[in-house]
């Protein structure tokens, strides 16, 4: 005789689904669960109602798990080695080290937004914009630190020193130079940031128009807004889309060079300020007007 199990799967139907609408997923599993736990329990004429599903053992196979369990009982006193002094085991001595690197503390990572350089009396000041991850409301918050150095490899060792984790310039989108700094020729500092690691490529410097480009900087005091605002600039035309790689292939072929040019105007907003034009490698002068055939001052 074969039993009529259409009530019996109507029933579990509807216990799935209301297992799926009350937990989702987990209520699907835990119904599951509960149904198979309810079948293993089930006889039929005291047989289990799923002895079917148990794989077959051939009678050659029979003593295949006492044959195991020998095995391992006879290998057991090769897993162990001569306690030492203090009962502590040889083999346990020989995995610290190995516990150690797997229990140490990873280094907290300082990600860093963009970067500002100045220059004065020939010591250079660089400011991070560091992304914040302690923020309240789980924001992306900037904070600002500044190191001084003799060149700016100098002054971004002591910035890496002053943080408290790994200083991380893959992010940094924007480098501010201030009119004192690129005073001199920029190709060193150009060449040295294409050699680092972590810089991308595709870093944008403007330089920065009557002012320090730290105060620049934190003006804004929101992350990625200069690399905002330097898109919509260059995608309007109102100022050059000029990465940091191509900045370099131009200055080592004929030394000239254009980079945007920002300032903080009278409303106290970060705004474009023209173009700022790179002879022998230095800062010559600074062009006002659109970059797709405007006028020019």
């Amino acid at each position: 005789m074969v039993p009529k199990l259409q009530t019996a799967a109507l029933w579990l139907r509807f216990v799935l689904l209301a297992a799926a609408a009350s937990w989702g997923l987990y209520g699907v599993g835990l119904a599951l669960g509960l149904t198979l736990a309810a079948l293993c329990r089930m006889h039929s004429c005291s047989v289990p109602y799923l002895l079917n599903l148990v794989p077959r053992i051939s009678a050659e196979h029979e003593d295949t798990w006492l044959l195991l369990s020998m095995v391992f009982h006879a290998l057991r006193p090769l897993c162990r080695q001569t306690p030492v002094e203090g009962g502590t085991p040889v083999k346990l001595l020989r995995l610290l080290p190995l516990l150690l690197l797997l229990c140490g503390c990873a280094r907290e990572v300082s990600p860093v937004s963009a970067l500002a350089l100045d220059c004065k009396n020939g010591v250079y000041c660089l400011t991070a914009e560091v992304v914040r991850q302690d923020s309240p409301d789980d924001t992306a918050a900037p904070a600002y630190l500044s190191a001084t150095g003799t060149d700016v490899t100098d002054a971004l060792r002591n910035l890496r020193s002053i943080l408290p984790g790994d200083l991380y310039l893959s992010h940094a989108q924007v480098l501010l130079l201030s009119e004192d700094a690129v005073s001199e020729s920029i190709l060193p500092l150009a060449d040295y940031l294409c050699r680092e690691n972590d810089v991308r490529l595709s870093l944008r410097a403007a330089v920065v128009r009557d002012g320090s480009a730290a105060e620049l900087l934190e003006n804004d005091n929101e992350v990625y807004a200069l690399s905002e605002l330097l898109d919509r600039s260059a995608q309007d035309g109102v100022l050059p889309d000029m990465p940091l790689y191509r900045v370099t292939d131009v200055l080592h072929a004929d030394g000239t060079a254009i980079l945007p040019a920002l300032r903080v105007d009278a409303f106290g907003q970060t705004a474009p300020a023209g173009t700022a034009v790179f002879k022998n490698e230095r800062l010559n002068c600074f062009l006002d007007g659109e970059i797709g055939g405007g006028a020019y001052a």
